[in-house]
């Protein structure tokens, strides 16, 4: 049983790292991508987009290091979103934008479900 435990925990601390890691990666691309004219020249509806997956999926990957549950359904809510707003200013639903980034909290959110640790990390 204690065998199992550490497996789980390896587990979540793996998924934690993915999310954090995809979030190091926005911040290198947006590091490595900025300019000042480019953000003046952002559509509205591109800004909204922006704060869904790198802004809203962040907070969520924070998150999860002290409340697993409530991170994780913040990094999945923020993937749905981006997706439903996507389709709505474009006008077609054609497939779902980042679908791995939904990996990290389905992972934490169905581990905590299964177990007990839901019950401590609220």
């Amino acid at each position: 049983m204690k065998n199992q435990s550490n497996v789980i925990n390896i587990i979540i601390i793996i998924s934690k790292c993915f999310a954090l890691s995809i979030v190091a990666l926005f911040l290198i691309m947006g590091i490595g991508e900025y300019n000042s004219d480019d953000w003046v020249s952002f559509a509205s509806k591109d800004l909204i987009l922006l704060l869904f997956v790198p802004i809203i999926f962040g907070i969520g990957a924070f998150l999860s290091l002290k409340k697993e549950v409530s991170g994780s359904i913040t990094m999945i809510s923020s993937v749905i979103f981006f997706n439903i707003f996507a389709s709505i200013f474009e006008n077609k639903v054609d497939g779902f934008d980042f679908t791995l980034f939904l990996l990290p909290g389905l992972i934490i959110l169905f581990i905590n479900t299964l177990t007990d640790r839901n019950s401590s990390n609220k």
